[in-house]
């Protein structure tokens, strides 16, 4: 016998309908607008959703109706702000008064970034502070941390590791010497050795229609490989050089069109003045020189590198057969200590991506890194390194018949037509 299992129709029940005289007196409806009409919602259900009071909801829609407007935010908020407001503008503009760093290694990165020096904290700027101003305006430390804090996008820096040697010889001695006429003479030659170091880093700032300014540095050898292994610490590695030159002045933008990196491998060359002078001589044939009278080179002062009679040489050199609109080149050196320069904050980028890394093997490794921030040359294997020890000879007195004064042999040289 066949049997079948068919499925049977649901059971259809008839839907109660209520009457709107019902939903009022059972289910307690309330209305409210819903696209500019009135849509009846169950008052309990409404009430239960939102945990609220029958009373508080009749209260925003009389008020509702009654102005046409939502009713404002009157809870918490900081009732007594008005009554500070004299004391909070005093501790803002006694913050203001302190000079900020200048931060050469991440200047691009925090562009609205400040900070103070790091021997100053928030306690003692609040110390200094109540000692400075009337009793009416001493403000609490809370206080002045949260002006601080709200008002300011203010850090304090790290503690520096590359400082001046004259500098610190001066700030030391301040501190241990008693007699006040050797105070002040010992706080005048440190005036005059700060001014000396702001004169370079104002000379590296100038900006002019005519003036080409071009600075140059060494970067800190790269070792090959770089893997965590404990062996390779111990063993000889092989280096990776890059030398960096840099395009226009200290506040103009890093870009890859005006940074130029030159790298080769310690198989490849040696680091010293003939290849400085063979990057910088390939630089200075490859640069638009158009409208420019003046070209201003600037350098760490490094003797092994860069301050030399190798680079006087070739800079001559370059002058005699320079086009014709070039008619003086300038080579500017710091006061020892303060050479902060712009391919400092280009290695500062390429190291940051660096250290990421965990293995680097090859030498294009490297260079693809260095690339994310500069335009690439190859050393040796593009650009030729010339024997300019012996092509200075012909060009360049020694050393000894020069006819300079002593201060400029050590803040820099100027060379014209």
């Amino acid at each position: 016998m066949d049997t079948k299992i068919e499925k049977l129709p649901p059971e259809t029940t008839r839907k109660k309908t209520l009457s709107k005289k019902h939903i009022r007196r059972n289910e307690k409806a309330e209305k409210l607008y819903k696209n500019g009409k009135l849509v009846p919602v169950c008052r309990e259900t409404f009430l239960n959703i939102l945990r609220l009071k029958k009373g508080r909801v009749q209260g925003v829609m009389r008020r509702y109706f009654g102005t046409q407007q939502s009713a404002t935010e009157r809870r918490g908020g900081n009732r007594k702000k008005h009554l500070y407001a004299s004391k909070r503008e005093a501790v803002q503009n006694f913050i203001k008064k302190f000079k900020p760093l200048e931060i050469h290694y991440s200047r691009e990165k925090h562009t609205n970034r400040l900070y103070l020096h790091p021997d100053l904290n928030i306690h003692k700027m609040w110390v200094m502070y109540n000692d400075q101003v009337q009793p009416d305006f001493g403000v609490t430390l809370g206080f002045f941390r949260l002006v601080f804090n709200t008002s300011f996008n203010i850090g304090f820096g790290s503690p520096r590791q590359d400082v001046c040697s004259t500098c610190l010889q001066f700030s030391e001695t301040l501190k241990i010497e008693k007699a006040s006429a050797k105070k002040v003479n010992i706080m005048t030659q440190a005036r005059i050795h700060k001014l000396r170091a702001a004169a370079f880093f104002d000379n590296l700032k100038e900006e002019r229609d005519d003036l080409l300014v071009l600075s140059f540095d060494c970067q800190k050898n790269l070792p090959l490989p770089k893997i965590p292994d404990q062996a390779t610490y111990y063993a000889r590695q092989l280096y990776i050089y890059n030398f960096t030159v840099v395009i226009g002045s200290s506040s103009q933008k890093l870009t890859k069109e005006n940074v130029h990196a030159y790298t080769w491998t310690e198989n490849e060359s040696l680091k010293g003045s003939n290849e400085i002078c063979s990057c910088l001589f390939n630089c200075l044939n490859n640069i638009d020189l158009t409208g420019k009278t003046v070209i201003r080179m600037v350098a760490d002062g490094c003797g092994g590198q860069n301050k030399n009679m190798m680079v006087l040489g070739m800079t001559m050199k370059w002058l005699a057969n320079a086009p014709e609109n070039i008619k003086t080149v300038e080579i500017i050196y710091p006061v020892t200590g303060h050479s902060f320069l712009p391919p400092d904050r280009v290695f500062a980028f390429t190291e940051k991506q660096i250290r990421k890394l965990e293995i680097i093997v090859h030498p294009d490794e490297y260079r693809v890194i260095f690339s994310n921030h500069a335009t690439v040359h190859n050393l040796a294997s593009d650009i030729p390194v010339l024997n300019w020890k012996q092509s200075c000879k012909d060009i360049l007195k020694l050393l000894a018949k020069l006819a300079l004064p002593n201060q400029q042999m050590q803040t820099g040289y100027s060379y014209k037509k």
